[in-house]
């Protein structure tokens, strides 16, 4: 039993007292109300919680992302959502388009060691981690969206895999 004056919460009698003058109502009446009102309350509020809690719905890949004229139409096709229609092809698509891009920068470092863009650590991170962290790089600056797609792709290696003196 509760003695007057004292909450199991803290600060609950304010909170009550606030609901009260929101509701332009005494603060017996919205106590006596408060069983009804306060899951009304609740349920929007978990709802929002909820909502900023789910990933970000992905556009669907549309036929020109294909194209790939820049780095946001390959972003768009390496997140496709897997409910997508052209999931398949967009991740394979990406995929090859990833790796094709990365081999020729490989073969540029290995022509010139002595300028390097990049260097993969040992062991190297596998294809899909590369591409998930490529794709949260790129969506981390509206920027990068508007790079041609290989640039994006060099820039994010260079970045992420920076060769030290020595290396």
């Amino acid at each position: 039993m509760e003695q007057a004056g004292t909450t199991d919460r803290p600060c609950a009698g304010r909170e009550k007292r606030r609901v009260a003058s929101f509701l332009n109502v005494t603060p017996g009446a919205a106590r006596r109300r408060g069983r009804r009102f306060l899951p009304l309350l609740a349920a929007p509020v978990l709802a929002l919680c909820l909502a900023s809690l789910a990933p970000r719905a992905r556009a669907a890949v549309t036929q020109n992302d294909f194209l790939v004229r820049n780095t946001g139409e390959l972003v768009a096709l390496c997140s496709a959502s897997r409910s997508d229609p052209l999931y398949t092809a967009a991740v394979n698509f990406c995929q090859g388009f990833a790796v094709g891009v990365f081999r020729v920068l490989q073969v540029e470092n290995a022509a010139d060691p002595a300028h390097r863009l990049f260097c993969l650590p040992s062991p190297a991170p596998s294809r899909d981690r590369s591409i998930a962290a490529f794709v949260r790089w790129a969506e981390g600056s509206s920027a990068r969206a508007g790079l041609a797609a290989h640039d994006g792709i060099a820039m994010f290696l260079e970045r992420r895999f920076p060769c030290h003196q020595g290396q």
